[in-house]
């Protein structure tokens, strides 16, 4: 069961191309301005390098820098932190997403590779699921193109219990896509009834694609608790009730009827 609220931050920013150092550095400074009450902070996909389809600012899965970087933000500003870089494994390349916290680290690979880019041609797939328990909440980070695909995100088990309270999904989702971005954040929200986290980047990469964020903090009903204004750098903040949560749930069980496909 849920033991408490979370206050979630969602980190819309601009990214410097290929360049690890560099995004660390900038959004060190984003979380040195946090409030002190702030239990999870949301990054954008490839937060570390921008949405590109080559091995250049790749982490070693074993000698990770960006990994031991979000181990040392965690801890000095206890709080968790989720988002997804480039990484190389086994001789293969990873669109990888982590989760740290204080007492764990996860890792969840991008499911969906968007052939429509060429990721196909240069990530390999992952194929587990991943969903977090922290701070009594059941959390499942997600990336990008996983939002057109509902059925890896639905939130039913075999047994018709909901998987998880919290869905998020860290983004490069480019402007002239904006409209399905928006409307697909809110199907998922909904259709789950879980509160959701879409975070997604500004400004434009140097395949010249641009970015115009659109990231929010939604409701299990769909409504935003959070927004940000298009193109601009901003850190978004919500409280997340786990009362309002349950409370929803109960007197409204669509998940009861749903299929158990997954």
């Amino acid at each position: 069961m849920m033991k408490k609220d979370l206050k979630v931050a969602c980190v819309q920013c601009s990214l410097f191309w290929n360049n690890p150092e560099s995004n660390r550095s900038n959004i060190s400074k984003v979380l040195s301005k946090l409030e002190k009450d702030v239990d999870i902070v949301v990054l954008p996909e490839m937060f570390t390098t921008g949405f590109s389809m080559d091995n250049k600012g790749a982490e070693n899965s074993k000698t990770n820098k960006t990994r031991e970087w979000l181990k040392e933000m965690a801890s000095s500003h206890h709080l968790a932190l989720t988002g997804s870089v480039k990484v190389e494994d086994d001789g293969k390349l990873y669109n990888r997403l982590y989760w740290v916290d204080e007492h764990q680290i996860c890792e969840y690979d991008k499911r969906h590779l968007f052939t429509f880019a060429g990721e196909d041609k240069s990530f390999t797939a992952g194929e587990n699921l991943l969903i977090v328990n922290y701070q009594g909440w059941r959390i499942c980070p997600l990336i990008c193109y996983d939002l057109r695909f509902p059925k890896w995100s639905r939130n039913l088990d075999q047994a018709g219990n909901s998987k998880y309270d919290l869905l998020i999904y860290v983004a490069n989702w480019p402007a002239v896509r904006s409209a399905p971005w928006s409307i697909l954040l809110r199907a998922r929200a909904i259709e789950n009834q879980a509160y959701l986290i879409g975070c997604n980047r500004v400004g434009s990469d140097n395949n010249g694609i641009q970015y115009s964020g659109g990231s929010c903090i939604l409701d299990s009903k769909g409504e935003e608790l959070a927004t940000t204004s298009p193109g601009n750098s901003q850190v978004l903040v919500a409280q997340l009730s786990s009362s309002d949560l349950l409370d929803f749930r109960k007197k409204f069980p669509v998940l009861l009827d749903g299929d158990h496909l997954l």
